[in-house]
């Protein structure tokens, strides 16, 4: 998947999810009809999956930043200074990316915590109106 379609991608969650969401947050699970709860928790399962993607990559980056160092520093008492002074460069580069990513990711989802609370907040209504519909069959 190239970049355009990541954007594409999550242009259309945002447009699509976030007003209801919004809606959930401040309202409360009480205002949406079941059919509508369980779409948003469908929605909310892919925002989630797409979270956890993008919070590996992002890990994944700032981890590395480390290795460019060690990398260079091989590089450098071997004597290939190219390759040496390349990775030496990435890892101010691979750091900068990472802390962008974290700021966008947590600006975009506002956080694992926040997005844990939506979704416990949407299964225990679902839940309370199981449970319901079951008391007043019996």
């Amino acid at each position: 998947m190239d970049n355009r379609a990541i954007n594409n991608l999550l242009s259309k969650l945002e447009k699509e999810s976030n007003n209801e969401f919004g809606l959930l947050e401040s309202t409360g699970p009480d205002f949406f009809s079941t059919p509508s709860l369980l779409e948003l928790r469908g929605q909310w399962k892919e925002r989630m999956r797409l979270f956890q993607v993008l919070h590996r990559l992002t890990i994944s980056i700032g981890a590395s930043s480390p290795a460019w160092l060690v990398l260079g520093a091989i590089f450098g008492i071997l004597g290939l200074q190219l390759p040496a002074t390349i990775c030496l460069l990435m890892f101010p580069i691979s750091f900068l990316i990472f802390l962008i990513s974290t700021f966008a990711i947590r600006s975009y989802f506002r956080g694992k915590g926040h997005l844990e609370m939506m979704g416990r907040m949407i299964e225990n209504e679902l839940i309370r109106r199981q449970d319901k519909l079951a008391r007043r069959g019996h």
